[in-house]
């Protein structure tokens, strides 16, 4: 199927005002830097420097990867985060019986169970962020168990001192990238003109 959203542009990129644009490191990765990582309107009190690109070690940064489907932090970031996550469901009734290695699982429906969960926001800079809802940070697992779509990168299975942006994170964004002047472009796409096409095609 064809949308007219689905487009692969070569050459010069196109922009609007809704489009943020960040410095990018190409270094075998498209690799930016957070600044901060907010939930909720908070801002977490967490080392934010292991996601910072150092260009003299080659150490840190976020990778955005379109190979991957979870996001990767380093474990200081990762804990703080995951904690950061819990909190409100946790004053739920969910039940979280089920374990999975790595990852933060409960039992329910994440459509249905955290219909107010909080925004979460990555800062790259002062006027550059991306925002990320349920659909974004939960995978349903299974009919009824959903997980954090987030695992450490420095754990025993993975091993890399940067982070990663999975594919969930980045659906519902235009994301470019020009190579020239070492930035990263992104925008938010109008999922409403997707849901229409797919219906019409259904």
């Amino acid at each position: 199927m064809s949308y007219n959203y689905n487009q692969l542009i070569i050459g010069n990129p196109i922009k609007t005002p809704l489009t943020r644009e960040i410095p990018m490191v190409v270094y075998g990765r498209y690799l930016v830097d957070i600044t901060d990582i907010e939930i909720g309107g908070v801002i977490l009190e967490v080392d934010t420097n292991t996601l910072k690109r150092n260009v003299h070690e080659h150490t840190g940064g976020l990778a955005v990867d379109s190979g991957t489907t979870y996001t990767y932090f380093p474990q200081v970031v990762h804990s703080t985060f995951v904690a950061a996550i819990k909190n409100p469901i946790d004053h739920s009734s969910l039940d979280r019986s089920y374990r999975y290695p790595g990852m933060l699982c409960y039992n329910g429906l994440f459509r249905r169970d955290l219909r107010r969960f909080p925004l979460v926001r990555f800062w790259f800079g002062k006027l550059a962020y991306m925002e990320f809802r349920t659909n974004s940070l939960f995978q349903q697992l299974k009919d009824e168990v959903f997980c954090l779509a987030f695992m450490p990168s420095d754990d025993d299975n993975k091993n890399f001192d940067f982070g990663l942006l999975g594919i969930m994170m980045q659906q519902g964004y235009y994301i470019s990238y020009n190579l020239e002047a070492s930035t990263l472009s992104f925008e938010t796409m109008d999922c409403s003109a997707i849901e229409e096409d797919i219906h019409d095609e259904l």
